[in-house]
């Protein structure tokens, strides 16, 4: 934690940094140097191929990168609706490195701050439902519910069924159900295509 450009320390209390009411207090990345569970490398950057003397880490595939720019590479695979981590880096041959890094090391390698975790926790998860066709939210009580039969159109939440408050909701188009028919959920604006096939085009 950080006020007015001071570390603030652990066994010191906020009252001892004379902190004004109103004010804000920033949380700072730490070093990778004291981050455990790391190999370290010196090798330039992968993604901002920074080769001054900074510390970075060695990822599974080799590749070194630097805190700032894990942090930057999991914001722009959330800003582009993926929930993958994968190296952007190239093989020693030019083709794409492709291997996939996973959360727990890229958050610890990013040195995230709480609210960089919630944030990217919840949008990595809401990603990885929207790219799934057996995963979809209920319109009611906004759960995560999975549907194992595609061709099952017309679903109920088990969360909302379980509270006696299940409605019928159109999977393809993730609204409550309002026709009478078993293949037309009544929705003018249901085009009959499933949402997520839409928004992968």
């Amino acid at each position: 934690l950080n006020w007015t450009g001071v570390d603030m320390e652990d066994a010191k209390k906020i009252k001892d940094y004379k902190v004004i009411p109103g004010g804000t207090i920033t949380q700072r990345k730490g070093s990778l140097v004291t981050v455990e569970g790391i190999i370290l490398s010196f090798e330039p950057d992968i993604i901002s191929l920074d080769d001054s003397k900074e510390a970075r880490a060695k990822m599974i595939c080799g590749h070194a990168i630097s805190t700032e720019s894990m942090t930057a590479l999991i914001r722009s695979i959330i800003s582009e609706g993926r929930y993958q981590i994968i190296c952007p880096g190239l093989k020693t041959d030019g083709t794409a490195c492709e291997i996939e890094w996973s959360y727990p090391a890229c958050r610890k390698i990013g040195v995230l701050t709480r609210d960089e975790e919630k944030e990217f926790e919840t949008k990595l998860s809401m990603n990885f439902v929207n790219r799934d066709p057996h995963m979809g939210e209920c319109s009611k009580c906004h759960v995560a519910i999975w549907n194992e039969d595609l061709n099952m159109i017309r679903v109920q939440c088990v969360n909302c069924r379980k509270k006696k408050q299940a409605v019928d909701f159109c999977w393809r188009f993730l609204r409550e159900w309002k026709g009478v028919l078993s293949e037309d959920c009544g929705n003018p604006e249901c085009t009959g295509i499933g949402y997520k096939i839409r928004s992968l085009k």
